[in-house]
């Protein structure tokens, strides 16, 4: 039930992003999300922001100039 309710939330792109994190589960950089994902750079930094802002991931710090999420 809460699944569907999730997937009703996210949009195709965002549902595309969220699995790029897992088997692992962990902190990725903005250019791993992109290659795990096939979208370009703006598509998927833009839905990071969007799903940060929704609190499905969190911005945890920078290394160098790439953010990880």
């Amino acid at each position: 039930m809460i699944k569907q309710q999730l997937i009703k939330m996210l949009n195709e792109t965002e549902l595309r992003i969220l699995p790029a994190f897992f088997p692992e589960g962990i902190e990725r950089t903005t250019k791993e999300m992109e290659d795990r994902s096939g979208y370009s750079h703006e598509r998927a930094y833009s839905t990071l922001k969007t799903l940060e802002e929704r609190c499905f991931v969190k911005k945890e710090s920078r290394k160098g100039t790439c953010l990880l999420h």
